[in-house]
């Protein structure tokens, strides 16, 4: 091929280049503004600018493309993690001597802390021995209680052991109260057959005692008597004679020379005995007529009487050891007197 021929075969292949990209849609460069950067690169594509200022006249800067932001992945939280269980250890077991299996166990420290209770103190008031003793009245009295005697009942209690004074009928033993303490007073009652006595013993600082005696019959009507009572003797106990229960049983003595061979007592009430008497008689014996009496300590007097219509005294007087002394009077309805001492032994006891 003549040089002539390869000219017009590179011509040839130049316009069916040309002509491809035409038909096949080549890139085709534009320019709308004419400033000579392509629409593709240019940051002001209708406005004719500089090439230098990304094809915007110099006086308007280019417009800045802010970066994309970028959201941050999410967080991606930790499964939880499951803790292994804790085993909690075994008691252990002491074994005794038979099969009973008792578990140890380790007592806090604060379990052997004890709190110290304050200690009181009681007034003298609050003490027995404080109020033990025999008590008289201020001065002269007419009427009224003329003894006091406060005693321990040999149980950790007090009895307080009363003697009135009456104008026409002289001395008397009205009985005992077993008082226990209200509020610092010693308390008790004593009661008869017809009536009550309530009795309130308050300690003053003196050592005197005020007594507040309030009575009321059992038929109706009231009456009280208030006095003061000051420390005569030391006294811290008495004798059976003291108690109107000692006298209360059946009381004897066998011997057919004696006059008395039977005497049975009993509790009417505080400052009251119920007696029934038998005699020795011609072999046998002989009974007398049931008699009251108002007991006394000192010695407590009988009269009875028979069907005959004699008359036998009997003066009872109790010693420390709680036999009974005896001493007898008799005067025969005929006329005639007699008279005795003689011992009577407690033989059974008798229901108050």
């Amino acid at each position: 091929m003549n040089s002539r021929s390869l000219v017009i075969v590179l011509v040839f292949m130049m316009a069916a280049a040309l002509f491809s990209g035409c038909i096949m849609g080549g890139n085709d460069i534009v320019d709308s503004d004419g400033d000579g950067v392509q629409d593709e690169y240019d940051a002001c594509p209708l406005i004719p600018g500089e090439p230098s200022n990304q094809g915007c006249p110099t006086s308007t800067p280019p417009p800045t493309t802010s970066a994309p932001t970028t959201t941050a992945a999410p967080t991606t939280t930790a499964a939880p993690t499951t803790a292994a269980p804790t085993t909690t250890s075994s008691p252990t077991y002491t074994t005794t001597a038979t099969p009973t299996y008792i578990p140890t166990y380790t007592l806090p420290p604060t379990y052997f802390t004890f709190t110290a209770i304050p200690t009181m103190t009681l007034p003298p008031n609050f003490h027995n021995i404080f109020w033990y003793g025999h008590y008289k009245p201020q001065g002269l009295i007419i009427s009224g209680i003329t003894d006091l005697y406060i005693v321990s009942d040999g149980e950790g209690g007090m009895d307080v052991h009363v003697y009135t004074w009456q104008f026409l009928s002289g001395k008397h033993y009205m009985g005992y109260f077993s008082g226990y303490y209200d509020d610092g007073d010693l308390v008790g009652i004593i009661d008869y057959a017809d009536r009550e006595e309530a009795y309130t013993l308050t300690k003053q600082p003196d050592g005197t005692i005020d007594v507040t005696l309030n009575g009321k019959y059992d038929a109706g009507g009231v009456y009280a008597y208030t006095t003061t009572m000051e420390w005569n003797e030391a006294v811290s106990s008495l004798g059976p004679n003291y108690y109107i229960e000692s006298y209360a049983a059946v009381w004897l003595n066998v011997d057919a020379s004696t006059k008395i061979s039977s005497l049975s007592l009993g509790v009417v009430d505080a400052n009251t005995l119920r007696a029934t008497l038998f005699t020795h008689c011609g072999g046998g014996f002989c009974e007398w007529n049931e008699a009251t009496a108002p007991f006394f300590p000192e010695s407590t007097t009988f009269v009875f009487t028979n069907a005959g219509g004699d008359t036998l005294t009997v003066i009872l007087t109790m010693n420390e050891s709680g036999a009974v002394s005896a001493q007898w009077n008799l005067a025969y309805f005929g006329g005639g007197v007699a008279a005795g001492t003689q011992s009577l032994f407690k033989f059974v006891f008798r229901p108050i």
